[in-house]
């Protein structure tokens, strides 16, 4: 077995052993999630939360879309659209690699440089992880107020939880085993295709990328309130902690290989977290809704991206260009 697929083997046991976590939490308190399940209710706030979330799409797809105009790229902002929101349905792949391969493949396809994709990707995403990690640190402080509430589950959940400690330590080690290697051929690279970014114009435009980031991050946490029927009074405090939460969640799956779209691991993370604020029948609740709800958020960006590559399809050309 090579090392990518040892990588990918490790991240996906982690994600079954957090879908395991997380079903055996649901199963102790079936009783109390299937009475307090309101299907009107619930699916009138998944409509709701499903604007403020596709909102969030719209705005990471312009961020990307600026960022691609100021490495040279003149594709209208309808296609740099369509391009994002069609590759987003590749992240259910496994691997969890598919929505950045796929971005390259349409792209190419329809007149963008390979080149230029990586690069926007590469810093798209190294913000994107920055400035989750900055808003996470807003959930800190409840979190380490209800530490001791995550050993209340029994032998089952202590056992499932172990493991996924000693999973996660184990993806850890191999990522700092090949670090130097990975290292080397970042900077060679970074070197040769970031000359263009040395602007003036370049750093308005990727602060501007910052400023849209965070806020679709926040939009995209917003679900989470709308769909916490048990949570109490909004406050500013808790809406932070939601956006804290969601990024801290978001984190976690992507450096998850193995686990499409994060799953199992997002979902350990937002029961833990919303347990304190909406008890652990609330939490379960909102963590099966909120994860209905990002996945048909993402079928109908699958959906639009189609069409508006139809409308507004750029300059098709052959697959085989690569820079």
């Amino acid at each position: 077995m090579n090392r990518k697929n040892l990588t990918r083997f490790v991240g996906l046991a982690l994600s079954v052993l957090c879908l395991a976590f997380f079903f055996v939490k649901a199963r102790s308190s079936w009783d109390q999630v299937s009475s307090h399940i309101e299907l009107e209710q619930a699916w009138t706030s998944i409509a709701l939360g499903l604007v403020p979330y596709m909102l969030a799409y719209a705005i990471f797809a312009s961020s990307w879309h600026l960022l691609m105009r100021t490495l040279g790229d003149r594709g209208s902002l309808m296609t740099s659209w369509g391009i994002f929101l069609t590759a987003q349905f590749g992240k259910y792949l496994p691997g969890n690699v598919g929505q950045h391969a796929g971005r390259v493949a349409i792209g190419m396809k329809h007149g963008q440089l390979a080149s230029q994709i990586v690069i926007t990707m590469l810093i798209e995403t190294m913000m994107a992880l920055a400035i989750a990690g900055l808003l996470s640190l807003s959930m800190t402080g409840l979190v380490s107020n209800n530490t001791r509430g995550v050993w209340t589950g029994g032998t089952a959940l202590m056992t499932i939880l172990a493991a996924t400690v000693i999973v996660l330590v184990i993806i850890l080690a191999l990522l700092l085993a090949w670090r130097h290697h990975w290292l080397v051929r970042l900077r060679t690279w970074l070197v040769r295709n970031f000359s263009a970014l040395r602007s003036k114009q370049a750093m308005r435009r990727i602060a501007l990328c910052v400023v849209m980031t965070s806020v679709a991050l926040s939009l995209s946490s917003t679900p989470l309130l709308l769909l916490s029927a048990n949570a109490p009074v909004l406050t500013i405090n808790r809406a932070l902690y939601a956006v804290g939460l969601f990024c801290a969640a978001w984190i976690a799956g992507m450096f998850t290989p193995g686990a499409p779209a994060g799953l199992g691991v997002r979902e350990l993370i937002l029961v833990q977290g919303l347990t304190p604020i909406t008890g652990q029948t609330g939490a379960i609740i909102t963590t099966i809704l909120f994860r209905i709800l990002t996945v048909t958020a993402d079928f109908l960006a699958f959906l639009a991206g189609i069409a508006l590559l139809r409308l507004f399809p750029g300059k098709q050309i052959s697959v085989t260009r690569t820079s």
